[in-house]
């Protein structure tokens, strides 16, 4: 209420409890935490500051900005974010994936293949070689290699 009170013309206790038609001194207590609001109070509250909804006075000041913002948006800004949030929505982090993936065909997987593959999975990236072996640069390339 305080932050609606800042940015509007009903700006005092005295405005809020005239518009809202209570007294000013639950518009105090109210202000100071000292009541809570009921449905009937919001909804007067809410009417004198002109907002459609009286839930948008339980909503916190971040949310509260947001809706202020979002209220100025056109509609293709509006449909643009939309779309962001949805896309948003849809990444997965990388913190939910499982620790260890792995891939189940059915066949067992040799002890040689499964330490090939596991040298691979830490390899550094741009090494460019296609080797399994650790060492890379300790691998002859040459033709004889090759034969052997």
């Amino acid at each position: 209420m305080r932050e609606l009170m800042d940015t509007t013309m009903v700006d005092t206790q005295t405005k809020v409890s005239a518009k809202a038609g209570v007294s000013q001194s639950t518009v105090q207590r109210l202000l100071s935490l000292e009541q809570s609001a009921t449905l009937d109070l919001l909804e007067s509250l809410a009417k004198a500051f002109g907002v459609k909804n009286a839930q948008y006075l339980l909503l916190e000041r971040e949310e509260a900005k947001l809706l202020a913002q979002w209220a100025t948006l056109s509609a293709e800004d509006r449909h643009t974010v939309l779309g962001f949030i949805q896309m948003k929505a849809q990444i997965k982090p990388v913190h939910d994936l499982p620790a260890q993936l792995s891939f189940d065909s059915g066949t067992p997987v040799s002890p040689e293949l499964r330490a090939a593959s596991k040298r691979a999975s830490v390899r550094k990236p741009g090494t460019d070689s296609l080797s399994n072996l650790s060492d890379d640069k300790a691998r002859p390339t040459t033709r004889a290699r090759r034969k052997a």
